[in-house]
């Protein structure tokens, strides 16, 4: 009786140990990158963000999360072996060891687009940025070195204000001129008789001499 135990003793201890080699190897050749996350690539990524939240210091919790991810691992070996037995798949392993897809080739095309326009966009904002650039520095070099050809305002060169005349002396030579009209009009009217043309001429010359006259000393008192 003490043999069958010693021996089923070995037996579930042989088959632990090889199950744990077996495991290790399987963990170390199997991809650990693939479009659609098959084999033991779940498993990691979760035990990843599991240690991640364990504070440092703490066993108990590193330990936890590593013993759920050979549950997770053992189950993934499982779930090969019963597909097998099934006929699912062609090999226990072939759902862990595969050549791993990075991308899907449906989505192929698709990706090349995307990062084609990608590219393009980038490419265009690159230009639009050195044309912004190129305008900026134009327009510090025009505030610093204004050009030749523009002409700017100097007080200095300002064409002088028309002086205006005082209302007074406005209103005096209003008045001058409206007399010098009135008389003009006047005088300068032709005779209606032409037979006596001849004799109002020089008068009407004289009256011109002293309506000159009469004006200039007007003027010289308005100025």
């Amino acid at each position: 009786m003490d043999k069958i135990f010693r021996y089923l003793y070995y037996a579930v201890l042989t088959l632990f140990v090889g199950g744990v080699i077996y495991l290790t190897t399987m963990l170390f050749l199997a991809p650990r990158q693939d479009v659609y996350d098959r084999g033991f690539i779940v498993c990691t990524r979760e035990l990843v963000n599991n240690l991640s939240g364990c504070e440092r210091g703490k066993m108990g919790c590193p330990l936890k999360f590593l013993w759920r991810d050979m549950k997770c691992n053992a189950g993934i070996i499982y779930t090969g072996a019963a597909d097998w037995l099934k006929g699912k798949q062609k090999t226990p392993w072939a759902n862990y060891l595969f050549e791993p897809q990075l991308t899907a080739p449906e989505d192929q095309e698709i990706y090349q687009s995307n990062a084609l326009n990608d590219m393009m966009d980038i490419e265009y904002q690159n230009q639009l940025f050195e044309q912004k650039n190129q305008e900026l520095e134009e327009a510090k070099q025009r505030m610093i070195n204004p050009d030749k050809d523009v002409l700017l305002y100097n007080p200095d060169n300002a064409a002088p204000a028309a002086v205006l005349p005082n209302p007074t002396e406005q209103k005096d030579l209003e008045a001058d001129k409206g007399d010098i009209a009135d008389e003009a009009d006047i005088t300068m009217t032709p005779p209606e008789n032409p037979e006596t043309s001849e004799a109002v001429a020089p008068q009407n010359k004289d009256l011109l001499q002293e309506i000159k006259k009469q004006t200039e000393d007007k003027l010289r008192k308005g100025n």
